[in-house]
């Protein structure tokens, strides 16, 4: 690349710059000040923003919301004013709004909204004034423009409902179980522009169906359980159009289905394990253009499967603790990173007999078997964090890049052998927050720069290009947050360029070319 040298130019670069300091996790804020803890928890992204619930003594259990510096967590509201909760639950992000279900004190449970203000934040609608309770509105799920969501009143019971965010514009779709009786929608997922859930509408118990948002479209796809059995509800899973999910029968037991929301295209993709026992599909996620889970059999135990979708690619990915003792561990919260599927297993061999795995559906890989307890894990920087214990530390944060050597312990929050229990980990770019115990002040609000487990922040869009120089004056350049962790990188088009160190510049040389790679 050549660079035509015409009238002096300047370009500032800003890196990540972080201190040593503030490249571990760092209390973010005591918010129920001393040693009594602020238990935040169900943390959710909001258009960069991070709300979740926090409780302090005047306010008991509320909505919180941070940018990620001391001043700028705050609460959000005091929804049910004085030192009761407001029961919040539910909190779910949809276009840049955050839905949830709330209890002022009045009301009871209704569906409400916030924009992460005190104004912006408002039931939407009292749907069951009559016992001041709509059955605890839950499931928020966004489809073309619309939330649809549960929520219930004497006259219809528990049915599915959809809002625009406006009182008015909150409305019944349909009573599926007709009468006072409740349908019970469950695990609602878009998909193909239609909603597809679990619902009960007679004495025949759970079935499959979808919902175009009118009371004519939302209609019954297929009955796969036995009449008056209820079908183990599972979560839908969708890839290319197609929801894959754990359906079971009186003939086949629990095993992995698919549907395309009709009837003629909802099957069972493969008997995994013969016979009315079922394989019990669980801890599915998608991987590589299909799906990927736990299943049990007689020869193998609990094991990895991997599925595209056909009965003849519906595989065992490995017999990883061979025979029929179960190589997969419940309960972890596997992740998917990339092309590859991060979970907790046990080979036989491993002692203390727990792990965490990597495997892509084709090879499967130890990471490391140094931890008495492995908890739940979660994406964050590129990587999965959780909760871990070696023995020496009790438990604390770890982390994994799916490498063994960049498995370890990122900090003893609580130190020495004394637990912090790290949970509720959400990943937000360039930063993981979640919830940590210390004696003092308890369990608050941490946060943990990538930078903490070397994820340096993208450059790409961290220039700023300033043609022609001032001859005379000067240039006022104001940084975002303030610059902090922040570096300014300063070049000038005539070969040389200039970089702050402890309070006056070094000027170092360069070629035009060496320039030129640095994005000029």
């Amino acid at each position: 690349m050549t660079i035509r040298i015409g009238p002096p130019l300047l370009v500032i670069l800003l890196a990540p710059d972080v201190p040593i300091w503030a490249q571990q996790p760092q209390l973010l804020l005591d918010i129920n000040s001393g040693s009594s803890s602020s238990s935040p928890s169900r943390f959710v992204d909001v258009s960069g923003s991070i709300l979740f619930r926090a409780s302090t003594p005047a306010t008991g259990s509320e909505l919180w919301r941070t940018d990620g510096t001391p001043g700028g967590t705050q609460l959000v509201k005091d929804i049910r004013p004085g030192p009761l909760q407001s029961s919040l639950s539910w909190l779910t992000a949809i276009d840049g709004t955050l839905y949830f279900s709330a209890d002022d004190g009045m009301h009871g449970d209704e569906l409400w909204k916030s924009d992460g203000s005190e104004a912006g934040t408002s039931m939407i609608k009292n749907i069951n004034p009559v016992s001041n309770n709509s059955l605890y509105p839950g499931q928020p799920t966004g489809l073309d423009g619309f939330v649809y969501f549960t929520a219930g009143e004497p006259d219809t019971g528990d049915e599915l409902w959809r809002t625009d965010g406006t009182e008015t514009g909150t409305t019944l779709v349909k009573d599926i179980y007709p009468g006072g009786a409740s349908s019970d929608v469950s695990q609602m997922i878009a998909v193909n522009g239609q909603l597809l859930f679990w619902a009960v509408a007679d004495t025949n118990g759970w079935a499959l169906w979808r919902s175009d948002g009118t009371e004519e479209g939302t209609v019954l796809v297929k009955d796969i359980g036995p009449e008056s059995t209820p079908t183990v509800l599972q979560e839908f899973y969708e890839v290319d159009g197609i929801a894959y999910f754990s359906g079971t029968d009186t003939i086949h037991g629990g095993e992995l289905w698919r549907t395309d929301g009709t009837e003629a295209g909802t099957w069972m993709v493969k008997d995994i394990r013969p016979g009315m026992e079922g394989s019990w599909i669980a801890e599915m996620r998608v991987l590589d253009g299909g799906v990927i889970f736990s299943a049990l059999t007689d020869e193998q135990g609990r094991e990895l499967w991997m599925s595209d979708g056909t009965l003849e690619g519906t595989y065992l990915v490995t017999d990883l603790n061979p025979g029929p003792e179960d190589g997969t561990m419940g309960l972890s919260n596997p992740v998917v990173v990339g092309d590859w599927l991060f979970f907790v297993g046990n080979d036989g061999t491993l002692q203390p007999p727990i792990g965490i795995y990597k495997s892509d559906g084709i090879e499967t890989y130890l990471l490391t078997d140094q931890l008495g307890g492995i908890g739940s894990l979660s994406y964050g920087c590129e990587g999965v964090f959780f909760d871990g214990h070696d023995g020496i530390h009790g438990w604390e944060l770890w982390y994994s890049n799916g490498t063994s050597s960049g498995t370890y312990m990122v900090h003893d929050i609580n130190t020495g052998s004394s637990d912090s229990h790290p949970n509720d980990i959400v990943d937000v770019g360039d930063r993981i927050f979640f919830s940590a115990t210390t004696s003092q002040p308890g369990a608050e609000l941490w946060v943990c720069p990538c930078a903490a487990v070397g994820i340096a922040e993208p450059m790409a869009d961290k220039s700023l290009m300033i043609a022609p120089v001032p001859t005379s004056g000067s240039v006022r350049i104001a940084l975002p947050g303030n610059g902090w962790g922040l570096a300014t990188c300063l070049h000038r088009c005539t070969g040389t360029y200039r970089t702050p160190h402890s309070g006056s510049y070094r000027q170092h040389t360069a070629r035009h070319e060496r320039l030129a790679d640095r994005g000029l």
